[in-house]
């Protein structure tokens, strides 16, 4: 993710309920969702992706 991180948790894989947080870098706010959950079938809780835009 560009001017930012993804975190999501501390285990290796991908799980079904894994839930995965989108920050920005400082001077960077986050556009779009701030979290994302693993679904069945390799399906993710939001369509796209958030990104960071300079402030």
């Amino acid at each position: 993710m560009q001017n930012g991180w993804i975190s999501c948790g501390q285990f290796a894989g991908m799980f079904v309920g894994t839930v995965c947080k989108f920050d920005c870098h400082f001077g960077y706010i986050l556009r779009g969702s701030d979290t994302a959950t693993c679904q069945a079938e390799n399906q993710w809780s939001i369509l796209n992706q958030p990104d960071c835009i300079r402030e």
